[in-house]
């Protein structure tokens, strides 16, 4: 398989955990020889703010999560594709969802998308051709979720400061039958390329990468498991 896309990567611009920029993450993965990259962007109720409960405050909200993302596009050079995800977290606790195959439209057309619950977020996806996978898991303050409201977890999470326990979270995927994903959780510049999926063809659109990960038609880049501190 000839082309590798990062899965997991946060942009200093929207994630406040997030320490390289869009355009910097842009230039390291084209360096590394990876062929794109989703954009995963914490999506979460605002802190310290009001929740935008308007369509105007939604909108603004949007336009200000969409920065590392628009940022990312724009400093890609050719044949590099960047596409839009979400890590998703809902109000209940500290769980963290990947999401696949979303759109700027759809994230404008639902105000407060992240007011709901695993459950009710799947049948969400289902309407709306979107994939749902857990990142991490088994990390610390993490809750297990029925695997029934999941299409997916990420079975590698490479981020150096954790342990995400992926050798649990790989054996809880062969149980139930989860699809997977690796990913490099890129904040620092210490998380740069660690995984990701590779693919026979180049991946330029979601719709493309969701035919991908829903035929299975990848194979996973792995690392070693961090040790976290």
């Amino acid at each position: 398989m000839n082309y590798l896309y990062e899965m997991h990567l946060h942009t200093s611009e929207v994630s406040h955990c997030g320490a390289v920029s869009a355009a910097e993450a842009v230039k390291l993965y084209s360096e590394k020889g990876y062929s794109g990259i989703v954009v995963t962007d914490h999506f979460h109720s605002p802190r310290k703010q009001p929740e935008p409960e308007t369509q105007a405050q939604w909108n603004r909200f949007i336009d200000s999560y969409l920065i590392g993302y628009k940022k990312a596009k724009e400093a890609a050079p050719k044949g590099f594709s960047v596409l839009l995800g979400l890590e998703l977290r809902f109000p209940a606790n500290d769980n963290d969802y990947l999401i696949y195959g979303v759109s700027e439209k759809l994230l404008r057309g639902n105000i407060l998308l992240y007011r709901s619950s695993p459950k009710k977020f799947r049948a969400f996806c289902d309407e709306h051709d979107l994939l749902f996978f857990q990142a991490h898991p088994f990390r610390n303050h993490m809750t297990v979720v029925p695997p029934a409201y999941l299409h997916g977890i990420e079975i590698g999470n490479y981020n150096q400061r954790h342990d995400s326990r992926n050798d649990v979270a790989e054996l809880w995927a062969e149980k139930y039958g989860l699809k997977t994903v690796t990913g490099s959780d890129f904040h620092e510049y210490e998380d740069l390329a660690h995984g990701g999926i590779y693919t026979d063809e180049p991946v330029t659109s979601n719709e493309q990468l969701l035919r991908i990960l829903k035929t299975g038609s990848y194979t996973l880049k792995t690392a070693p498991n961090p040790k976290g501190r």
